[in-house]
């Protein structure tokens, strides 16, 4: 080919987006596009990365860390491929590598392993980006290491956690479908099944849509985290009004008299038991009290063949913490009952014990 048929970095560039934007642009059309996903597949999505991008030295000379996230639509691309190669269990891999790199950190392809090309920067790396048209990468569930070697380690940043999944969550691929309240207001409507911009469309701005997607969810994060912070701030300064109302419900069940016979009812067995618990942490504690002594009531209640639904009310009514409900709940926190609920059900050894009294109970039943 002579010099004047050779395409210039930015045609190559191009011609790479508009390959990318066709196969994305069919997978919308077979619905097998990752933005078509159910919300609950989406969660389990991460910003790909390159764990060992070398980042060069900063200003002072110094080496900076390894490791660069991928943006915008060569994120969602990658994200579509990890989604591709995940077998049965559907596990995916978000970490991926310039194949330059390989020989260096002592991994090799696979058979058949796949090499994805994807477009970057062509601005001049005086002005701070590469120029190359294109980058060759591998994902890290394509390459298997030489013996005795490893897969490089790989460094995730917080600020950066959620981004995949917000990226496929909050974009203008789908068109969201909503209903108008007599206030005028627009609200989600949920009955209805999600529609998608037409598959021309995905082809012709996939970069420009997925890079608002990621954008997108730039925004999300920081307002969720403003949220956060002023949610926090507002319950540590409502807490404190709770505190006498804590000790006040300690010092009930610290000196309610259980030398006595067990009550026959269920809710005051509940309040005897959590009272008999309570003394015996005090006293092995120096005093204090710790919240072992409400998950052994509960676990003894339910165990007892006690519903989780009378459990739960019981512990909203004679439980200290639980005076702060209300707090909780106006910040966007639930009620004590339900953490505590929560929190058994991810106890496996409990759980098995659990199923073992419910099979007693219920034979003895018949």
């Amino acid at each position: 080919m002579s010099d004047k048929n050779k395409l210039s970095r930015a045609e190559i560039h191009e011609q790479i987006k508009a390959r990318i934007s066709k196969e994305m642009a069919e997978k919308h059309e077979k619905g097998e596009a990752v933005w078509q996903l159910s919300d609950e597949k989406k969660e389990a999505f991460f910003l790909p990365i390159n764990p060992v991008f070398n980042n060069g030295k900063d200003k002072n000379g110094e080496q900076l860390d390894s490791g660069r996230y991928f943006h915008d639509g060569n994120a969602m691309y990658l994200m579509q491929k990890a989604h591709d190669y995940a077998g049965a269990n559907g596990k995916m891999d978000s970490r991926w590598m310039s194949v330059n790199d390989l020989k260096k950190y002592n991994v090799k392809l696979k058979e058949n392993a796949e090499v994805v090309t994807i477009p970057v920067g062509q601005v001049n790396k005086d002005n701070g980006y590469d120029s190359r048209a294109f980058a060759k990468v591998v994902n890290f569930s394509q390459l298997e290491p030489y013996n005795g070697k490893n897969l490089p380690r790989a460094v995730f940043q917080d600020k950066y956690r959620d981004h995949g999944k917000l990226m496929l969550l909050h974009n203008s691929f789908s068109v969201k479908p909503y209903v108008q309240a007599e206030d005028g207001s627009l609200h989600r409507n949920h009955e209805a099944s999600e529609e998608y911009i037409k598959t021309e469309e995905v082809e012709k701005g996939f970069f420009d849509i997925a890079r608002k997607a990621y954008i997108a969810a730039c925004i999300t994060k920081a307002n969720a985290k403003n949220f956060v912070e002023e949610k926090k701030a507002e319950y540590n300064e409502g807490v404190a009004l709770f505190n006498d109302m804590i000790k006040d419900r300690e010092g009930h069940l610290l000196t309610l008299d259980v030398s006595g016979s067990r009550p026959k009812s269920k809710e005051k067995a509940f309040e005897y038991d959590l009272a008999t618990n309570a003394q015996k942490c005090a006293e092995a504690n120096e005093g204090k009290l710790t919240n072992k002594y409400v998950y052994d009531t509960v676990k003894d209640s339910l165990l007892g063949g006690l519903s989780e639904k009378d459990v739960a009310k019981y512990i909203t009514k004679y439980a200290p913490e639980s005076v702060k409900d209300d707090l909780k709940l106006s910040v966007g926190r639930t009620g004590y009952s339900s953490f505590v609920m929560s929190q058994l059900k991810e106890d496996k050894k409990f759980q098995q014990q659990l199923n073992e009294a419910k099979s007693k109970n219920a034979a003895k039943a018949m």
